[in-house]
């Protein structure tokens, strides 16, 4: 069997390495550590992953309130040495030598320095493993500097009885003689091959609680309590966010709706003007606009006002002293002097006192079309409009004439505006339609006495029919 490494203090002081045969320098343990653990690992991607993941897990760790991390046999030593300082609940950092080692007989300074400034050393065991010098030295290095207990085995791949260090399966034990014989051990392991994957958190667990060196049962049991703290804090502050979100949606809520109902109260205030003044179209569309579009539509509360300016402008309740109710108005620039609507209440025209015709759909008032009395005045600037009129002849024919001799007889197509027919110096003293709206009469009368008749066909200013009366005047 082999001889069994231990440490021994020489007498100068110095640690030996009874194995190696090595001295080291004079060592003594520190009060506190640099580094929570120092990882030793064969420079391969498998193991470099999870010498990375380990790195990670235990830099980015932080103890449950109450844990404490403690050096072994600091158990009822109220000055025990921590790993990290008092108002940090982090175990600290960790080295790992990213750089691979060239071939040496020793360890580098810089290497040795990590491993005495190292809480703990962890082991990073694969297959591959046993190939290496230099983990096998780093081991014995950490042995000689602070003994067995620090030392956490983490498998990478491969079965614990290939991927260990030998070294670590023994450890010198007193048999029952009390003669220290070099007996079997169990180190303490922790597995993350990746078919251990389901299990990767409760194991990266285990080894933060052997780094910390504190009861792994008791550090699962704190971080799940912690964990529920969380989630039942998280869960909280959500219900309060949607609480707030809640208040701020029905505040938003309640002042749209008195943003509408604000909204609504003018637009039926606006109607009963509109209705005053004899705009009644406008005033149903301004009632309607201030209502919601069926009883299902939510999106516009119901006011009372709107709803009375709806009625009145519909005529729902009607006034029995009031014959008549206009449907709208029109507002003109000048007085208006003369005005023909067709028989069926398809269209009519206005003529003002500026000389303007204006054609529009009966049933709105919507102007269609314009025209200008100048155009068919023999001298426009003796224009005198309220010498002409309009008459209304046919579904769709509007004519234009002068009581005086210096003007046109003019036929538009209502519905258009556009010019049909004219006659130029032509008077009329009287206008007839005729029962088949197809012609029209005309009368004049003569500077001789007599008067003159004229049936015409209105949709081609043909005379079918003219007689000259003598009146003996």
């Amino acid at each position: 069997m082999n001889r069994p490494l231990h440490h021994s203090l020489s007498p100068d002081g110095a640690v030996h390495c009874v194995r190696r045969g090595e001295s080291l320098p004079e060592y003594e343990e520190p009060s506190s550590f640099t580094y929570a653990a120092f990882i030793s690992y064969r420079h391969l991607p498998r193991d470099t992953e999870v010498a990375q993941q380990v790195q990670k897990a235990i830099e980015t760790y932080r103890l449950p309130r109450g844990v404490v991390a403690k050096q072994p046999g600091d158990e009822g030593n109220s000055a025990a040495r921590s790993i990290r300082s008092k108002t940090s609940s982090s175990l600290g950092k960790c080295f790992r030598d990213e750089d691979e080692l060239a071939a040496s007989p020793s360890l580098p300074d810089s290497i040795q320095e990590a491993l005495a400034q190292s809480r703990s050393l962890i082991v990073v065991c694969s297959p591959e493993t046993q190939e290496s010098a230099w983990i096998q030295r780093e081991i014995e290095t950490f042995i000689a500097l602070h003994g067995r207990e620090r030392i956490i085995c983490v498998l990478a791949a491969g079965s614990s009885e290939e991927s260990i260090p030998p070294i670590l399966k023994t450890r010198m034990m007193p048999d029952a003689a009390g003669i220290m014989r070099e007996m079997p051990a169990e180190p303490l392991a922790a597995d993350l091959r990746p078919e251990s994957k389901n299990k990767r958190k409760a194991e990266l667990l285990r080894i933060i609680a052997a780094v910390a060196n504190c009861n792994y049962d008791d550090l699962r049991r704190r971080h799940r309590n912690r964990k529920r703290r969380l989630i039942t804090a998280a869960a909280f502050a959500i219900l309060a966010l949607i609480a707030l979100i809640s208040v701020l949606v029905h505040q938003t809520a309640r002042s749209s709706e008195e943003a509408l109902i604000a909204e609504s109260k003018y637009l039926a205030a606006r109607s009963q003007e509109q209705l005053a003044r004899g705009e009644r179209l406008q005033a149903i569309q301004s009632a309607l606009d201030a209502l919601p579009s069926s009883e299902a539509d939510r999106s516009r509360p119901l006011v009372p006002e709107a709803q009375e300016a709806l009625e009145n402008a519909l005529l729902v309740y009607p006034d029995p002293d009031q014959t008549w109710r206009p449907l709208y108005a029109i507002d003109s620039d000048s007085d208006i002097v003369s005005v023909a609507h067709d028989v069926d209440g398809d269209w009519f025209a206005t003529l003002n006192d500026s000389g303007l015709i204006e054609f529009r759909s009966l049933s709105k008032g919507a102007l269609t079309a314009t025209a200008h009395l100048g155009d068919y005045a023999e001298h426009p600037e003796e224009l005198t409009p309220s010498e002409w009129s309009l008459e209304a002849t046919g579904d769709r024919h509007l004519l234009l004439m002068s009581q005086q001799a210096n003007g046109s007889m003019v036929c538009f197509d209502a519905l258009t505006g556009t010019l049909v027919w004219e006659h130029e110096q032509v008077c009329a003293d009287s206008f007839a339609s005729a029962q088949d709206e197809d012609t029209f009469g005309l009368t004049t009368f003569m500077g001789d006495g007599n008067l003159d008749v004229a049936v015409i066909d209105a949709a081609t200013s043909n005379v079918r029919e003219c007689q000259s009366l003598d009146l003996g005047v």
